[in-house]
């Protein structure tokens, strides 16, 4: 076994020649010069303890790394082999990696063979190894030779071919150390983030709330209205009246779905609404699988199934029930299918005060209550969606109504959009944060530290290794030590 740290590129490290310069006493390598990637025991399921921790890589949140749920041989019922890991292994999900699936093992346990073990060793410490696997230029790498379309996986040849950056052991102590203190924050601020999504969806409903209790307009009717008439449902101003959905709307029915043989994804026919174009948030997406019917599909076998710009579309089938859309003047006619209902309002009510009023929660409350729900499945008949019971003011107080609800919601909107902004920011932090600890400019460098060539030296020697055999290595500023 040669000892002589060559100054020429590992192989498969070609795609770091444009990195910047690390320290001396750092080493630009391979995986398989320090770790044994691929290298697994297996175990069968005859073998695994009925309490023993088997985890999928369903277990493991993508990105973050979180352990979502930990789960026994006894309430998994596995029946595939598995691989065996110990406490410390860094476990690595190689099926999909752009996932981002890194977990440290707490405890020993057995992991789905799609996750595999890599042990640290006294080259390398195990959170330093972890942190690398979450760095953009390990990942860029696997996605650039992951093999297969839809389930794509890192190989074992191409994953002990996969970069590395190797710093002093002391020195990745202290990489480690920073790194969980800046990454803490970091998880931190992403918990207060995450709760924006949520309070934004809360902000909507009261808004809509106050919009159909008759407050939000109070100050516009230039006085609170101080005399109720009870619904039996909640209180509305007087001036407000309550009708069953079918007097508010001319026409209520359902779509139908043609034969696949009579629709195409090709823009050449009549557009044909599925639930997936409908959004929670009053606008239709006809960008997700826009599927057409041919004319004379439309002409002889839809009738009941054409909708116009200004109709409100709600789905009918559910969970989840609440998506609600109106028809945009993309195209002058629609087909929707058997599982979207239809409200076309009538003169002096506003579509956009009836697809409003489909999205309060209280109104979907009150249809799922009324439906039958068979095997976890809702289905609204058109008795029940003619039934809703739905408060009506003077078409100038919906106007108004109307009015402020998009111009509360545009500020909800906004915000969500911030919070999106944000997080972006956070996981470009997050990489800045990785990219300047394996640049070797997180933490200071102590000339004490023995440098990881030797480190490298005295892992080849160890009679237990087999890494580094007849494999050189890059010295990226040094030569030799």
């Amino acid at each position: 076994m040669s000892g002589s740290i060559d100054t020429e590129p590992s192989a498969g490290n070609s795609s770091t020649n444009n990195r910047p310069e690390i320290p001396e006493s750092w080493l630009e390598l391979t995986l398989g010069e320090v770790i044994d990637y691929g290298k697994t025991v297996k175990a069968e399921p005859s073998e695994i303890p009925t309490d023993a921790w088997v985890l999928e890589l369903e277990d493991i949140e993508k990105d973050t790394s979180q352990l979502l749920q930990r789960l026994t041989f006894a309430e998994r019922q596995s029946k595939s082999t598995k691989n065996r890991f110990a406490a410390g292994d860094v476990l690595y999900g190689k099926l999909r990696p752009y996932l981002n699936k890194v977990l440290i093992a707490n405890q020993d346990g057995y992991c789905t063979t799609e996750i595999i073990p890599l042990k640290p060793n006294l080259a390398i410490n195990e959170r330093y190894l972890f942190y690398w696997l979450k760095h953009s230029e390990f990942l860029s790498y696997v996605e650039s030779v992951s093999h297969g379309i839809q389930m794509p996986r890192l190989g074992t040849e191409a994953g002990l071919k996969a970069p590395l950056i190797l710093a002093p052991v002391n020195e990745q102590r202290r990489i480690v150390a920073k790194l969980d203190s800046l990454f803490a924050r970091s998880r931190r601020a992403r918990e207060e983030l995450e709760r924006i999504p949520k309070l934004c969806d809360r902000y909507k409903q009261a808004m809509l709330a106050a919009a159909f209790r008759g407050d939000l307009t109070a100050g516009w009717r230039q006085e609170k209205v101080n005399r109720y008439i009870s619904s039996g449902l909640w209180s509305i101003p007087h001036q407000w009246q309550w009708h069953q959905m079918s007097e508010v709307c001319e026409h209520i029915t359902k779509g139908t779905t043609p034969s696949k043989d009579k629709m195409s994804s090709v823009d050449a026919g009549i557009p044909f609404i599925k639930v997936y174009n409908l959004t929670f948030d009053g606008t239709l997406d006809f960008s997700i699988d826009p599927t057409f019917v041919d004319l004379e599909t439309h002409e002889k076998f839809l009738k009941r199934s054409r909708v116009y710009p200004g109709d409100v579309l709600m789905n009918i089938v559910g969970p989840p029930l609440g998506k609600v859309s109106i028809v945009p003047e993309i195209y002058p006619e629609w087909n929707i299918n058997q599982a979207i209902a239809i409200f076309r309002a009538r003169p002096k009510i506003l579509d956009r005060f009836i697809s409003n009023y489909l999205l309060f929660e209280k109104t979907v409350n009150w249809c799922i209550q009324e439906a039958k729900a068979t095997a976890g499945q809702f289905n609204l008949t058109l008795r029940i969606c003619q039934d809703i019971p739905i408060p009506v003011p003077p078409i100038e107080e919906q106007k108004e109504i109307v009015r402020q609800i998009e111009k509360l919601f545009k500020a909800i909107d906004l915000m969500a959009h911030e919070y999106q902004k944000a997080s972006k920011l956070c996981d470009r932090l997050d990489q800045a944060t990785l990219s300047k600890a394996f640049r070797g400019e997180l933490v200071s460098q102590d000339p004490n530290d023995e440098p990881a060539a030797v480190l490298l030296e005295r892992l080849r020697a160890e009679p237990t290794q087999s890494k580094g055999k007849g494999v050189k290595s890059k010295q990226r500023s040094g030569g030799q030590s």
